[in-house]
């Protein structure tokens, strides 16, 4: 079984954040992902991160990045051990 050291997609000297998330630090990727509900489209703020560093994170979780707030609305595992936390801003 190969596995990939996620460590080198996160580089926090690079394009990685330090969010707290549940009391921790967790190094991840924060973006914008577009979606489209009934015709209409708008952006929602996504976080990339290593699935192992969000075990316990739940729907309605704080996640606090450079002092802005927000909440877990979604939580995406892809399989290859990352998660994307789909966040509202509070």
């Amino acid at each position: 079984m190969m596995t990939e050291d996620l460590d080198v997609f996160l580089d926090d000297d690079e394009f990685a954040v330090t969010a707290e998330i549940i009391g921790l630090d967790v190094v991840g990727i924060m973006s914008e992902e577009y979606v489209q509900v009934n015709f209409v489209e708008s952006k929602k703020p996504v976080f990339d991160c290593k699935e192992s560093d969000v075990y316990g994170v739940t729907h309605g979780s704080s996640v606090v990045i450079d002092s802005s707030v927000y909440q877990v609305v979604g939580i995406q595992p892809d399989g290859t051990g990352m998660t994307r936390l789909i966040l509202e801003l509070q």
